[in-house]
């Protein structure tokens, strides 16, 4: 056997290999549509991808419901510090109130500071908050998992309008409530030191009420909401929204390296073959 008869072998065992596995990873998406003749459909047609691209898309938005978008992910787009600071900042941090106290006066400043307060949370672009933090923590959650080639920025940005809504209507609802109960307190435990006073000055922690109002609307908003968030649905909708070849690029962007292995691979098994056909001969 010479050595031109060895190369040829070992070179058509690669070739081989590697054409049969580059078709494979083609035929995951390709073709796109089924090929037809007449009214019979050409076998693996369309690819394994947009043949089942359904499943995978209730698959991946009941996956991403389960365990990525908790509760605790759209927390950590909370910064509450940060998020007081905000909202501290829009209102008078220090105001001084003198009145006589009376069920009347208290009843009037607790509601005028909840509303304060309030409005200083319904200023904060909780959007943009849930979109950079929140996302950051789901992108670095799933990072390394096959999940990452569907949660792009674009999903998430898709989660934080709906996210945004449920929280102001919590924050009109239950969590105004909440915050008047901490205005009632703060005020209260105010009334009770001077008491023996005809007048009363208070002289208001806005900053300290602030971060107990936003730390309080972050934390039960967010358990309060996610039932009412169909994070399956839009994540699904989203994915069957694409367009296959867009799709496509989705995958390969997250993946292009490990299936580029999968061809090298058939080229080196391709070659191991033409060894053994070499060796047997």
């Amino acid at each position: 056997m010479t050595a031109a008869h060895v190369i040829i072998v070992l070179a058509v065992g690669a070739c081989i290999g590697y054409v049969t596995n580059f078709i494979a990873v083609k035929m995951l998406f390709r073709p796109y549509r089924p090929v037809m003749i007449g009214k019979f459909r050409i076998p693996l047609t369309p690819g394994v991808i947009p043949k089942n691209k359904e499943r995978i898309a209730k698959a991946c938005g009941k996956a991403i419901e389960g365990s990525l978008l908790t509760a605790d992910d759209i927390m950590g787009a909370f910064d509450v510090d940060s998020l007081a600071e905000k909202a501290a900042g829009s209102i008078s941090l220090d105001m001084r109130i003198d009145t006589l106290v009376t069920d009347e006066s208290l009843d009037r400043i607790e509601e005028e500071i909840t509303e304060k307060l309030a409005a200083g949370v319904k200023e904060l672009d909780l959007r943009s908050f849930i979109i950079d933090r929140g996302g950051k923590a789901i992108m670095d959650k799933i990072s390394g998992s096959m999940l990452a080639m569907f949660v792009t920025p674009s999903m998430i940005e898709s989660f934080a309008d709906p996210i945004c809504t449920s929280l102001y209507d919590y924050l009109d609802n239950e969590g105004k409530v909440r915050i008047q109960e901490l205005v009632t307190d703060e005020v209260e435990a105010i009334a009770k030191k001077t008491v023996a006073e005809e007048l009363t000055s208070f002289k208001i922690d806005y900053r300290a009420l602030m971060f107990r109002a936003v730390k309080d609307f972050a934390e039960n908003g967010a358990e309060s909401l996610m039932p009412q968030i169909d994070v399956s649905g839009i994540v699904e909708s989203r994915i069957n929204s694409m367009d296959i070849r867009e799709f496509e690029q989705l995958v390969l962007s997250v993946m292009k390296r490990e299936l580029q292995a999968v061809i090298n691979l058939g080229a080196l098994i391709g070659l191991v073959i033409g060894l053994i056909n070499l060796a047997v001969l």
